[in-house]
């Protein structure tokens, strides 16, 4: 799962008025100001907003606003953490990591040249070798 941005989206449009929220939630108080937004895990802020507040009724009876849990949910985009790529020229023998095809064949002519099993390309690389020389 991922993580959820939750902003507090309480509005009154017949008053104008954005209405703060407070509730407490696993121990923690939770207090945001309209428009004010908060982070957490989709797990948790899917439990977050199921759990329901006393309502409020106003002198009239009517449902008091102001005791109204309104958020609207983001969920956030988490980079996810590149595995590393294995490396392109590796020495199967020593597992000497080349920066290059050429790098790793330096290696082989240096290190390796008596391992190698096909004696064609074994003396390939010796005639290399010694036009380096």
């Amino acid at each position: 799962m991922g993580l959820m941005k939750l902003t507090q989206n309480n509005y009154d449009h017949d008053k104008q008025i954005g209405y703060p929220f407070e509730q407490e939630f696993k121990g923690k108080k939770i207090k945001l100001a309209y428009g004010e937004s908060m982070v957490m895990d989709e797990s948790e802020a899917e439990e977050f907003l199921g759990t329901m507040n006393a309502v409020i009724r106003d002198a009239d009876g009517q449902f008091d606003p102001r005791s109204f849990k309104k958020f609207k949910k983001e969920k956030v985009e988490t980079k996810q953490a590149e595995a590393p790529k294995a490396g392109e020229h590796i020495c199967q023998a020593c597992a000497y990591e080349g920066t290059s095809s050429k790098d790793i064949e330096e290696h082989i002519k240096l290190n390796h040249l008596d391992q190698i099993e096909d004696p064609e390309v074994a003396e390939a690389l010796r005639n290399k070798k010694a036009k380096l020389k």
